[in-house]
């Protein structure tokens, strides 16, 4: 089996990558909008603090996973930190090897920044991911996230 290929997003990779966002929203029983999904996408193309890294089975193959990180700057870590906002990997191309290299990927583009930290989220119960994201180098915090989403404060009487 040949090493996958990690390489920064292009625009030709748009509907690779929309169809790997599509498949992770219906896997969490969330709304898919093709329509919305481009524009996040073409906006993260456009963000020069968005980090948007494909994975490739092969040189000029179709984007199989898909990695999104945002850069910004953490007090906690005392500079430029990255969040990884999504990592997913279609179901055809997992255990493979993909999302290690998808991270391995990112740990690399944030050695060459000098990027001082990276955070991220994982379902609770996802041993996968936990597993993945422990065999190379991150470790659990003792967190609770929270989300509030902007539609939620229209009122209902209107």
């Amino acid at each position: 089996m040949q090493r996958p290929r990690i390489e920064p997003a292009l625009a030709t990779d748009k509907s690779a990558v929309i169809a790997l966002f599509a498949e992770d929203l219906t896997a969490l029983r969330m709304t898919v909008d093709l329509a919305i999904l481009g524009s996040v996408f073409d906006g993260m193309q456009a963000d020069p603090r968005t980090v948007v890294l494909v994975c490739r089975a092969e040189a000029a193959g179709v984007a199989a996973g898909v990695l999104v990180a945002s850069r910004i700057l953490s007090v906690k870590h005392g500079g430029q930190s990255l969040w990884i906002e999504e990592l997913y990997v279609g179901n055809l191309h997992r255990q493979r090897g993909f999302g290690r290299a998808l991270v391995a990927g990112l740990l690399t583009l944030a050695r060459e920044e000098g990027i001082k930290g990276i955070d991220l989220e994982a379902y609770h119960g996802n041993d996968t991911a936990a597993l993945l994201y422990r065999s190379v180098g991150f470790r659990r915090l003792g967190r609770e996230r929270f989300t509030y989403h902007t539609d939620w404060d229209v009122d209902d009487d209107e």
